[in-house]
């Protein structure tokens, strides 16, 4: 078996199939794109939708595997890593 084969039956074993965490993680960014565009008018910003593909990646990866600690410290690291860019793009004012 070839390092990316097993890689990937790692990730599944741990995680679920990739086509369930796909759709998962489609339903939940459809909801929070649809409710920025209600709530501000406009298509959410790009840099703002990546930012959020990453935290729901995380959250859905801890929700099929709570104990898989790694995952929770990568959420942690992307929501600091979002916040520091928010805030930065706050201050310039844009």
């Amino acid at each position: 078996m070839s390092d990316l084969q097993e890689t990937m039956k790692q990730r599944g074993n741990a995680f679920g199939s990739y086509e369930v965490g796909v759709d998962a993680r489609a339903d939940i960014l459809k909801i929070l794109i649809d409710q920025y565009v209600e709530i501000n008018g406009k298509e959410m910003p790009v840099k703002q939708l990546v930012w959020l593909q990453d935290i729901v990646n995380k959250l859905c990866r801890t929700s099929s595997n709570p104990a898989h600690l790694d995952s929770i410290h990568d959420l942690v690291g992307y929501s600091s890593l979002t916040e520091t860019m928010l805030k930065k793009q706050y201050k310039e004012g844009n």
